[in-house]
């Protein structure tokens, strides 16, 4: 995640990530990992990735955009 995040241009230090594993399969997120993403300077916002570990590339999606309380606009920063 890290590595697909430093390819958009972006710095280790601008963001932090949450990985959980569903080891029965697959989740909610469409796969068996979940990935949050929180950007530093959009704190109230979480950015939801898909790992598609079965692909032939290992692609990583972006798959949801989660505003916290807070937000009510939907000009989020950080869309793919």
């Amino acid at each position: 995640m890290v590595a697909h995040l430093v390819s958009k241009g972006y710095k280790e230090n601008e963001f932090n990530i949450e990985v959980k594993y569903n080891k029965s399969g697959e989740g909610k997120s469409g796969g068996p990992y979940a990935i949050n993403v929180v950007f530093n300077d959009e704190p109230n916002v979480i950015y939801g990735y898909k790992y598609n570990y079965k692909s032939e590339n290992k692609e990583i999606t972006q798959n949801g955009v989660a505003p916290m309380e807070g937000k009510s606009d939907k000009n989020f920063k950080h869309m793919e």
